[in-house]
């Protein structure tokens, strides 16, 4: 917590951390975002109040798309594999070796720019928006 406000002190964002999510905090956070951005209601409704629907998932690259790991490459050949499938990458989830995916961190890098180099790795996912 000490290093988190020490970055927001400094203007830097520190990476996100993936956790399990407790109802009452993910519907804090919900209410607090559409107070701050009105217009993210219906991306909200979409998204946790829909029985049917996109929803976000993490998905293994090479097990889903087909990717390969350990190869430099761009993100726009991660976000064509993930559309070949009906499905859109918003972003990928880099997994460090001396982490555990859903333990501590994850480096959790949304917005790719196209042109962006990457190397997946084992245990990194892709951030996706798809259909159940």
């Amino acid at each position: 917590a000490a290093a988190a406000a020490a970055a927001a002190s400094a203007g830097v964002t520190p990476p996100v951390s993936l956790h399990l999510l407790r109802p009452h905090e993910l519907m804090s956070g919900m209410l607090t975002q559409t107070a701050c951005a009105p217009q993210l209601a219906a991306v909200f409704s979409e998204l946790f109040t829909q029985q049917t629907g996109h929803e976000i998932y993490l998905r293994d690259p090479r097990k889903c798309y087909g990717l390969p790991l350990n190869i430099p490459m761009q993100w726009k050949d991660v976000a064509e594999a993930v559309r070949k499938r009906n499905e859109t990458a918003i972003g990928y989830a880099a997994a460090h070796s001396d982490d555990q995916m859903f333990g501590h961190q994850a480096e959790v890098v949304l917005g790719v720019q196209a042109d962006a180099g990457l190397v997946l790795q084992p245990g990194d996912k892709v951030v996706v928006i798809a259909l159940n």
